[in-house]
C-alpha cells in the first residue's frame, strides 16, 4: 500500500474534531524528507515535522501546535477544488484518447 504524500504547491483541507464544519485550507510551500513548510489563508507560514501513521496511509502534521484534541493535516485530505480539477483533467485525457 502506498502512503499519501504532502507535494509542494498543492492545498490540504484540515477539520476539527470538536466542530467538523470548520475547515482550514494549508498550500504547501516548501518540503523535505522530514518537515514542510505551509501557508494558512491568513499568510501564516508554519514549519513542522512530518509523522506517517500506519492506520491512515498519509503523511500528517500538527500545524497548530500538540496539545490535547488539537488537529492533524494529512496528506490524503486535499482540496476539493484540485480533487475535481483532477477529474475534468482525467476526463479531458479520456476523450482524447477515445478521438473525442
Amino acid at each position: 500500500m502506498t502512503i499519501s504524500k504532502f507535494q509542494v504547491g498543492k492545498t490540504y483541507i484540515m477539520t476539527f474534531i470538536t466542530d467538523r464544519n470548520l475547515k482550514i485550507a494549508y498550500k504547501v510551500t516548501k518540503r523535505t524528507a522530514k518537515t514542510i513548510t505551509i501557508v494558512a489563508d491568513d499568510g501564516e507560514s508554519i514549519t513542522r515535522r512530518i509523522k506517517v501513521y500506519k492506520y491512515t496511509n498519509a503523511e500528517s502534521v500538527q500545524p497548530l501546535g500538540r496539545y490535547s484534541m488539537s488537529p492533524n493535516l494529512y496528506a490524503n485530505n486535499e482540496s476539493k477544488e484540485q480533487q475535481e480539477t483532477k477529474l475534468d483533467q482525467n476526463a479531458d485525457c479520456w476523450l482524447w484518447m477515445c478521438g473525442e
